[in-house]
């Protein structure tokens, strides 16, 4: 079963490319573009039908050139290196300039333009041989400075990562990274409770205290959030009726001030649901829809007005027809 980005930020916008090592240099005498839409990983089965993704991890930049990402792992491994059904884990920041993945040769974390040029490695305790990368996922902060990892089975803590200085911060297991502000400076978490309510969690990456608060049901329900660059507005998003008689739906949540706003159509086509999102300009909120019914899948990229609802289309693309998985932009 192929598995996409959208699927993913529930259970969880932005160009030539420069060959994997290629310097920076040679990327400047190309095309001005330098910004992936998504990256995603080809399909193929075993003798026994199962899929699981094969070949190399591909970026779809800008421009719609393919860019090979040759020394990414594709296949997520085991303690003992031997490859997994599900794919490795692999991030686009939102700006779409910079990625993040594990290097195949030694399982090390890199984080490099995705334009080409040098890695820079993360510390080699974040992928520790023990445990694997099968249960592990990641997301770069917008202008990919910050790398948030966490772990699908909720009993290890998620780590925060400043790509500079590789310096760490962990999360307590059980929150789940929901998205970066639209700064990099927070990180917004969501910890599901047993009384089928949710506590949201704003950390302030400079070590100031977090905020903590139980929304609304109408917040808890979203699929998808965006946190402004003051850490308190947040947009929540539901993806509508998968029939596509109801659209996406978006509604402003302060979390200092426990005011929830009005609900906001997201006029994206018919069967697209939001899969990522983020604030751009202030009011202004950059969706980022995907479609995977198409045997090729799309995604739409729109602006959304905050205030009135008025829709700007900034993009749209196909993925691939032999896709495992797809990383979107900002995902």
């Amino acid at each position: 079963m192929r598995h996409s980005s959208a699927a993913a930020a529930v259970v969880v916008a932005a160009v030539v490319a420069a060959p994997l090592g290629a310097s920076p240099a040679a990327a400047d005498t190309r095309a001005a573009s330098r910004e992936a839409r998504a990256a995603w990983a080809p399909y193929c089965e075993d003798r026994s039908g199962n899929g699981y993704p094969c070949g190399q991890w591909r970026l779809i930049m800008r421009d719609s050139r393919t860019v090979i990402v040759r020394d990414a792992l594709t296949r997520a491994a085991d303690g003992d290196g031997a490859p997994l059904y599900g794919e490795a884990p692999f991030a686009v920041s939102a700006d779409g300039r910079w990625i993040a993945y594990v290097r195949a040769s030694d399982h090390r974390m890199v984080v490099r333009r995705a334009a080409g040029g040098p890695v820079t490695e993360l510390p080699a305790s974040l992928t520790p041989k023990s445990r694997g990368t099968g249960d592990m996922t990641l997301r770069l902060s917008p202008r990919g400075d910050r790398l948030v990892i966490d772990h699908t089975t909720g009993r290890r803590p998620g780590t925060i990562v400043t790509v500079k200085t590789g310096a760490t911060v962990n999360i307590p297991a059980g929150e789940v990274p929901q998205t970066f502000s639209a700064d990099g400076d927070e990180l917004l978490t969501a910890r599901n409770l047993s009384d089928n309510t949710m506590v949201l969690t704003v950390r302030r990456l400079d070590g100031g205290a977090p905020v903590k608060r139980r929304p609304p049901q109408a917040v808890a329900a979203a699929s998808v959030f965006a946190l402004a660059a003051d850490g308190r507005n947040l947009a929540a998003l539901t993806p509508g009726d998968y029939d596509g008689a109801g659209p996406p739906r978006m509604r402003e949540y302060d979390l200092v001030g426990d005011e929830l706003g009005p609900s906001i159509k997201v006029a994206v086509k018919r069967g697209y649901h939001p899969a990522v999102a983020h604030y751009r300009d202030g009011d202004r909120l950059a969706v980022l829809a995907y479609e995977d019914e198409s045997p090729a899948g799309h995604a739409q990229l729109i602006d959304l007005e905050t205030a009135t609802g008025a829709v700007t289309q900034r993009d749209h693309y196909p993925v691939k027809k032999n896709r495992y998985t797809v990383r979107l932009a900002g995902a």
